[in-house]
């Protein structure tokens, strides 16, 4: 008796792969009978793949150099400078920068 390869219906897709951003997600078979005799035999697809796209992960605020110190506010007697740095926004639920953008210090110029 020749019989053909039976497979069993498909698994659930699986979660995907990442919980943010870009994944996979895949799904399964199995065989339920071999072929037997002259029958078709089973392919090897066993396993489907597929793309899942979740919500944007989460990108943290992250600062930049800090810039060189400005000149000191006066020629003379007591005065400050002061030192700025920029920042990448946070994104998508990312955590806020923490600590100042911006540094001061007194510098004393000759009279």
């Amino acid at each position: 008796i020749d019989v053909d390869c039976e497979w069993d219906d498909w698994s659930d897709w699986s979660a995907c792969q990442f919980t943010c951003g870009e994944g996979i997600s895949m799904r399964y078979r199995k065989v339920l009978h071999m072929a037997e005799g002259a029958g078709k035999a089973c392919d090897s697809s066993n396993r489907e793949e597929r793309d899942c796209s979740m919500s944007a992960c989460p990108i943290d605020c992250v600062y930049n150099d800090w810039a060189d110190w400005t000149e000191c506010s006066a020629t003379c007697g007591s005065s400050t400078r002061y030192q700025r740095r920029t920042s990448q926004a946070a994104q998508f639920g990312g955590a806020e920068c923490s600590g100042s953008d911006e540094k001061s210090e007194v510098c004393h110029q000759a009279v």
